[in-house]
């Protein structure tokens, strides 16, 4: 696919997605903004200083220290992100990602992410050219 820069989510599968799939092939950007909408547990992030310890190679200096919803001090609670800041967020990423041009990029994500995006579900590992130049899996 020639892809010249990749993409991907903060949440740690995103990362050993991306890795597998594109390390030594294109630079790798850890990017806030298209992570899963925060229902589960298993939708919580990691600060940067957590994703470094597995992820030494990656910057991740750019992120925030909480880039995932809540702000609440309880990490045992998980605090279910609203509709509509979930739909705020991955238009502001589209919005970014609209700024890149004559580049083939690829983004590693999740489904809600890029249901959002593309408005519907792809299946697990799925490839989708979202429009020249730009593929998500």
């Amino acid at each position: 696919m020639k892809i010249t820069r990749v993409i991907t989510s903060p949440l740690t599968r995103a990362i050993q997605t991306a890795k597998t799939v594109f390390d030594g092939i294109a630079p790798i950007k850890v990017q806030h903004g298209h992570h899963e909408l925060l229902k589960y547990s298993g939708d919580v992030g990691r600060s940067p200083e957590k994703l470094r310890l597995g992820f030494p190679d990656l910057s991740l200096d750019h992120l925030p220290p909480r880039w995932w919803h809540g702000a609440d001090a309880d990490e045992t609670k998980v605090q279910k992100e609203p509709v509509l800041v979930f739909q705020e967020r991955v238009a502001h990423f589209v919005n970014k990602l609209n700024e890149i041009d004559d580049e083939r990029v690829a983004i590693v994500g999740h489904g809600n992410g890029f249901q959002e995006i593309i408005g519907f579900m792809l299946n697990n590992c799925e490839v989708h050219r979202y429009r020249s130049g730009v593929c998500r899996i």
